[in-house]
């Protein structure tokens, strides 16, 4: 069932792929995860990379600062997109296109907070 909403999906979004997954809330178990289209062997839900957007800022910028190889002021360079590995251009949805302190890039970048993960972990 999954898998053919994610098709009319695709098919009335024209998207290039689309993934899907369903858990129960309240335990966090999956239910169901799915991705279209759907090449043999490959799963687009844990084959794919993802940006970690705002929801996982938090959880970098707590590890950048505990670890002490940041600061709050520590200032990041958000002035440019980020350019993945694989050629895939990043960009904030409401980019600021400057230099920001730790603690701007919390409130405003999602490319910045990536650039600081990197820079700490690689």
């Amino acid at each position: 069932m999954l898998e053919s909403e994610l098709e009319r999906a695709a098919d009335e979004t024209k998207a290039k792929g689309i993934v899907g997954i369903v858990t129960n809330v309240q335990t966090g178990e999956v239910l169901a995860l799915a991705s279209w289209p759907g090449t043999s062997g490959y799963n687009r839900a844990t084959s794919s990379l993802y940006e970690m957007g705002s929801v996982f800022k938090t959880f970098t910028v707590a590890g950048v600062l505990d670890t002490g190889l940041a600061t709050i002021g520590t200032e990041l360079d958000a002035t440019e997109p980020l350019m993945t590995s694989d050629g895939r251009r990043i960009t904030d949805y409401h980019a600021q296109n400057r230099v920001m302190t730790l603690e701007e890039v919390y409130l405003h970048s999602s490319i910045s907070v990536r650039r600081a993960w990197r820079g700490c972990w690689g």
